[in-house]
Order: C-alpha cells, then sequence, then structure tokens
C-alpha cells in the first residue's frame, strides 16, 4: 500500500500535461475570449483509469491534468496557436507532448513473483502534426524519467468534429512505438527473474508495441470554463503481445480520463 500510496503523490505532481504549440501563417479562431491577450492558457485536474501496469488487466485510478498553452502572441506581432486544442485552425505545428506511468509494483500482483519493480515514469518529448478543420494527423516523440529511461513515441490521425459552438470530438486511430530499452524494461523476462517466480524467461524487442483507437471530447461550458473526457483502447502487438507478462494480464489496454478544465488569459 506504500507503494500504491507514492504512486499516487507522483501522479499529482507530474501529471500536469505540456502541450504547446504553434506555427506561423496558421489559422485560428474561438479561443481568443478577451481583447488581444498575449497567451491564453488551458488547466484543469480530473482522474481517470488507465492500467496498472503496461500489460495489466487491472485498471487503477490515478489523479489526471492538462496544462495546454493554446495561443501566445510575441512582442513583434508574430503568433502562435495550439495544435490539438479546440479553435479551428490550419497548418502545421510544433507541441509538447507527455505522459505519466504508474509504477510496477510486484509484491501486489502474485502473478509477477520474481520481475523487478518499475517505478513511475514521467515520459516528455516533443510533436509535429498538421491540421485542417476537420482532420488532422500527429507524431510524438518522448523520453522516459525515473522509471524506464527510453524512448517512445506516436503516431495519429483524427477526425474532428464539431456538433455545437461548445462541443468538439476528435476520433482516430493511434500506434505505439519503444525501444528495446522501453521493451525489456516492460515486457521482457531475464534469466534470473525466470528463475525467481514462474514466468518464462522472454527477450523482448523493441519496435511497434501496439495500435488502437482514442475518443477525446470537450465541451465548454462558458468562455472559462470546460470539462475534457477521452477514452482509449490500445492492442498489444509483438514483443507486448508475446510476453509472458502479458499473458497473465492482458494485450487489450484500456483507459478512461475526465479533466475539468479553466481558461485564462494573460496580457502584458
Amino acid at each position: 500500500m506504500r507503494r500504491r500510496h507514492t504512486d499516487l503523490l507522483a501522479a499529482n505532481a507530474l501529471m500536469l500535461m505540456l502541450t504547446w504549440a504553434g506555427g506561423s501563417g496558421a489559422a485560428a479562431q474561438g479561443i481568443l475570449d478577451s481583447p488581444d491577450p498575449n497567451v491564453i492558457l488551458t488547466f484543469g485536474l480530473g482522474a481517470g483509469f488507465t492500467p496498472a501496469y503496461p500489460g495489466s488487466d487491472d485498471l487503477v485510478l490515478r489523479p489526471s491534468g492538462t496544462l495546454r498553452v493554446d495561443f501566445f502572441r510575441l512582442p513583434n506581432g508574430f503568433t502562435y496557436s495550439s495544435l490539438g486544442s479546440t479553435a479551428v485552425r490550419q497548418g502545421f505545428g510544433l507541441y509538447g507532448s507527455a505522459r505519466y506511468i504508474g509504477g510496477r509494483d510486484v509484491s501486489e500482483y502474485p502473478d509477477l513473483t520474481g520481475l523487478d519493480d518499475v517505478p513511475w515514469t514521467f515520459e516528455a518529448g516533443l510533436g509535429i502534426g498538421y491540421e485542417f478543420p476537420n482532420y488532422r494527423v500527429f507524431g510524438d516523440v518522448r523520453y522516459g524519467f525515473h522509471g524506464h529511461e527510453s524512448f517512445v513515441g506516436t503516431l495519429g490521425a483524427d477526425l474532428i468534429a464539431r456538433p455545437s459552438e461548445k462541443l468538439v470530438v476528435r476520433f482516430g486511430p493511434r500506434a505505439e512505438f519503444g525501444s528495446d530499452s522501453y521493451a525489456s524494461t516492460y515486457f521482457g523476462v531475464t534469466p534470473s527473474e525466470a528463475a525467481a517466480g514462474s514466468l518464462s524467461a522472454f527477450d523482448a524487442e523493441g519496435g511497434l508495441m501496439g495500435a488502437g483507437l482514442e475518443l477525446w471530447a470537450v465541451y465548454s461550458f462558458n468562455e472559462r470554463w470546460g470539462i475534457e473526457g477521452r477514452a482509449g483502447w490500445l492492442r498489444l502487438l509483438n514483443a507486448a503481445a508475446d510476453s509472458p507478462v502479458t499473458k497473465v494480464g492482458s494485450a487489450d489496454q484500456f483507459r478512461a480520463i475526465m479533466i475539468l478544465t479553466r481558461r485564462v488569459n494573460l496580457d502584458f
């Protein structure tokens, strides 16, 4: 129970997702709710159910959050608008990408006896995408800190719908990639670990880790307050699916997150 408490404290501290983006000449509408702001921020807190660890069939309730720079203006008048926000925009953009993965405490899962514990991980990196009013394509690259200390990536595409002025919905496929180090951290079983437990030794190689779908919806109550919801399914593939760790868990990974958001305009 002490390890689970540590995970929750770490999640509270690290699950503020930095997702800034921008590109010159991109069209952005609907994000300016006061005259000539220099910066528009969206931040929020919430909670969601995520896999206890990669390959697990257990869902754990963890805190979640978001911190997004939707818009900022440079002193020379050059403006940036966020890729992936609720704004109507068009063009290429760079953005920040981050993800939190809870720790794996083997003492809580008898089927994993013999495996090493894995601390929580905070991944941070960058992404690039191209967005039209009704669709977007993107790719992220992140590096993990404290836990798996490896490179991972995501490729995705979304259809974008705006059923009303207050509601934005995105839905599309995802593909998740990981390096050899990432794969071995969560899905590998060393000979010494196999000798100490019931799982067979397994050399997990990196590459395509899984593919699935994600639904993201935002409802704005007014110019300041809103609510964001995400639901996703990922099917583990290749080494991630063949791993003995997944065999005692599940290749189907589900998550659902709800966040209350607040928009803030800053004028300098």
